[in-house]
């Protein structure tokens, strides 16, 4: 779930993950949109203070599923990594080429979405390719660098260290920012922002859950809840949705300590950064990290430190930058 003020108002993103969530039944789906509807409002629904986002690997869809996802308005995202090897049936096959199909059905059912892109072993050395065939279908999309996991480990065949997705990233910095008919790119496009704001010398709001309330929690299939970076950490869960009330979790010792957290990694990491204020610091609290760095965040500081100096180099101004972030 994530929740965006703006101006004093909350907006509220209901994301539908799995597993694979377009596996469950229609009128399972159907279900809980009514009660979203009778519990939410029809109106709140319409303006968009509440959304449904759903997350698929979109190997296995339905036509009739996919126009109940378009008819509830439910944005959807696409898992596809476009190279082989790794995300496998059950039987040991490979499924890119099916969800490229499916693709195509999407495309042809005029259903928009999203796309994001796993930056690990198997596909660090390919994402100029990767972002090309995205850029040609107008989508926009997320490289998401692969984040502490139990399966993550030296000998797995997706495994990256963070030199090497820091290195893969700068590659497609450079192979973005120069593209006549860029598409939006995650993290580049919030990157290269931040080091506008960084030449203009404003900020913005901090990520401050103290101050301004929850952007992401995760729920579990028991219920637990959990912030992003101590995801399913059972030592840092901070409550249960089936057992308390959303008040009773934020006002328990639980969720006062993950509070504490927060600060103490802020002030190691943040306080002495020549981009806070431009940076909200939200980079260091994205996922799971068992271990962010000596004294910066592994991804987000190199990188600003790389475009910082690829825009002054090229004597960029913050009009060229706004021009780039507002086609891009």
């Amino acid at each position: 779930m994530i929740a965006r003020q703006s101006e004093g108002a909350t907006e509220t993103e209901i994301c539908w993950h799995g597993g694979e969530p377009l596996l469950l039944p229609s009128d399972y789906i159907e279900g809980v949109m009514a009660l979203e509807h009778e519990i939410l409002g029809d109106a709140q629904l319409k303006r968009g203070e509440y959304r449904n986002s759903l997350q698929s690997n979109l190997y296995s869809v339905q036509k009739d599923k996919l126009q109940l996802l378009a008819r509830e308005h439910i944005e959807l995202g696409v898992s596809l990594d476009l190279v082989g090897g790794v995300r496998l049936t059950a039987a040991g096959q490979e499924t890119e080429d099916q969800v490229a199909r499916n693709i195509d059905l999407l495309t042809k059912l005029g259903i928009d979405f999203g796309a994001i892109v796993v930056l690990a072993g198997h596909t660090r050395r390919q994402v100029t390719e990767i972002y090309d065939f995205y850029e040609e279908l107008g989508v926009e999309v997320r490289f998401l660098p692969l984040f502490d996991a139990p399966l993550n480990e030296a000998g797995a065949s997706f495994a990256a260290s963070y030199p090497e997705m820091l290195d893969a990233l700068k590659t497609l910095f450079l192979h973005w920012i120069d593209r006549p008919r860029r598409t939006r790119v995650s993290p580049l496009h919030e990157y290269l922002e931040t080091i506008l704001l960084h030449m203009l010398g404003r900020s913005k709001h901090r990520y401050d859950r103290k101050a301004n309330g929850e952007f992401v929690l995760l729920v579990n299939t028991d219920g637990s809840l959990y912030e992003r970076i101590d995801a399913y950490d059972r030592t840092k869960m901070l409550g249960n949705v089936f057992d308390q009330s959303i008040n009773e979790v934020i006002s328990s010792p639980n969720y006062q300590a993950s509070l504490q957290r927060d600060v103490a990694l802020a002030e190691r990491y943040c306080s002495s950064c020549e981009y806070l204020g431009a940076c909200d610091t939200s980079p260091l609290f994205e996922s799971p990290r068992r271990d962010i760095g000596e004294a910066r965040c592994h991804v987000a500081y190199p990188l600003y430190r790389f475009i910082d100096e690829y825009v002054r180099e090229r004597r960029y101004t913050p009009s060229d930058l706004q021009r780039i972030l507002t086609f891009a």
